[in-house]
């Protein structure tokens, strides 16, 4: 069973440069590459200038338990 395929996420043109070496999606079936490892890289430049501190900011898929500085929210 392929069960990566329901894990895979949609990531933007700008959010796959940031990673050389993701997975590809293919007919169904998902493919890594033949570098050693995970065979996954980030490329740092492209990682900054994707970052909006804004967005980041905003807890869209975590519980507000931590600050942007991550101390505890306390309830």
């Amino acid at each position: 069973w392929n069960f990566g395929i329901q894990e895979e996420n949609h990531f933007t043109d700008g959010e796959l440069a940031v990673f050389p070496g993701h997975a590809v999606t293919e007919r169904g079936y998902m493919y890594g590459n033949e570098a050693p490892g995970l065979g996954v890289d980030i490329d740092e430049t492209a990682a900054a200038n994707l970052f909006d501190a804004t967005r980041a900011a905003q807890p869209r898929f975590m519980a507000e338990d931590r600050r942007a500085d991550g101390s505890l929210v306390r309830p």
